[in-house]
C-alpha cells in the first residue's frame, strides 16, 4: 500500500513539474521572445544617421498590436534609435501610447498611405536631419536588432534601398502556416514581374530574391519625393515608390536585399494560425499588392 502511494506522489510530483517547464516555456516564447535583448544590437551604425518610422491605429488599449507597438516604442528609446510614430487611434487610446512614443503625432490623413506620408514628412523635419528613413510595422518589434544591418549597405553607398528579406527558416518558424505559404507564393510572383519588367537597373537581377510581402524597407533620404509623390491608399504606398525609384530613366538607384534571422511575435503567431479572418486578409492583400505592382511595373516601361 505505501510503495502504491510512493508510486502516485512521484507521478503527481513528474507531472507538475513537467507542467512548470512547459508554463515557464510558454512564457518565453510569447513575451520574452517577442522583446530584443541589448546583446542583440549592433551599435555599429551612428544613431543619428537612421530614423525608423511607422504608423498606428487601434480601437482599444488591450488591442495586442498595442501593446507590440509599446515595445517597439520603449525598445527604440532603450536603446537610443530615433522613431517616429503617426497615431491615427481615438484619443484615449493614443494617450496610453503617447506615454511610451517620443515622437508620436496624430495622424491627419485617413488611409495607410497617408499615415506612410506623413510619417516621412516628420522625419525629414527632425534635427539632426537623417540619411536614412526605415519603414516598418509597429508590431515587428524584433527587426529593431537589425537596423544597422539594414542601414549599412546605404551608408556605404552600395545601395539606395534596402528591402530585409525573411530567411525560409524565419518565415516557416516564426509565422502562421496560412501566411508563410501566401507570402512565399506572392514573393516569387513578384520577382518573376521585376525581372520580366526591369529596364535600366540591371543591379535587381543580384538583388533578387526580394521579400516584398515582408513590409520593410530602407531608402536615402534623397529618394524621399517617389513616396510623398505617390498617393497610395494601402500596402501600394510601401512599395510601388521603389518601382518608381529603380526605373527613373537616368539613374542608377540600387536596390539590395538583406537576409534577416527576424523573430515575429509569438504571440501574434498564436492568435491568426487557423482564423479564417486573418487568412482573407492575406489573400486580399495578395490580391492587391499583385494588381498594383504589376501595372506599375508595366506602366515604366511605356
Amino acid at each position: 500500500m505505501l510503495y502504491t502511494q510512493r508510486r502516485i506522489i512521484g507521478a503527481t510530483l513528474s507531472i507538475v513539474i513537467l507542467s512548470m517547464i512547459v508554463l515557464m516555456y510558454w512564457t518565453v516564447s510569447t513575451t520574452e521572445a517577442d522583446v530584443p535583448h541589448a546583446d542583440a544590437f549592433d551599435p555599429s551604425v551612428d544613431s543619428t544617421a537612421v530614423v525608423v518610422f511607422t504608423a498606428t491605429m487601434y480601437k482599444g488599449v488591450d488591442d495586442l498590436r498595442m501593446q507590440l507597438a509599446i515595445d517597439l516604442c520603449s525598445t527604440a528609446q532603450k536603446f537610443h534609435i530615433r522613431l517616429v510614430v503617426v497615431d491615427g487611434s481615438p484619443p484615449d487610446v493614443q494617450a496610453v501610447l503617447g506615454k511610451h512614443c517620443r515622437n508620436l503625432f496624430t495622424q491627419k490623413t485617413q488611409s495607410r498611405g497617408g499615415a506612410i506620408r506623413e510619417a516621412i514628412t516628420h522625419c525629414l523635419q527632425l534635427n539632426p536631419k537623417p540619411t536614412i528613413l526605415l519603414w516598418q510595422e509597429p508590431e515587428k518589434v524584433d527587426l529593431l536588432r537589425f537596423h544597422s544591418s539594414i542601414a549599412e549597405p546605404i551608408l556605404n553607398s552600395k545601395a539606395d534601398i534596402v528591402m530585409p528579406r525573411r530567411s525560409t527558416h524565419a518565415l516557416s518558424t516564426y509565422y502562421p502556416p496560412e501566411q508563410y505559404h501566401s507570402e512565399s507564393f506572392g514573393n516569387l510572383l513578384l520577382d518573376e514581374y521585376a525581372l520580366r519588367y526591369i529596364h535600366n537597373n540591371v543591379s535587381l537581377k543580384d538583388a533578387t530574391p526580394v521579400d516584398w510581402l515582408f513590409g520593410p524597407f530602407a531608402f536615402n533620404v534623397k529618394l524621399a519625393n517617389h513616396w510623398l509623390d505617390y498617393n497610395g491608399t494601402h500596402w501600394n504606398a510601401q512599395l510601388v515608390p521603389i518601382i518608381n525609384a529603380l526605373q527613373v530613366v537616368d539613374t542608377t538607384n540600387r536596390l539590395q536585399s538583406v537576409e534577416v534571422e527576424y523573430r515575429h511575435s509569438a504571440k501574434q503567431k498564436a492568435e491568426e494560425t487557423g482564423s479564417i479572418a486573418f487568412t482573407e486578409k492575406r489573400l486580399m492583400q495578395l490580391r492587391l499588392l499583385v494588381a498594383d505592382l504589376k501595372e506599375a511595373w508595366v506602366q515604366s516601361v511605356k
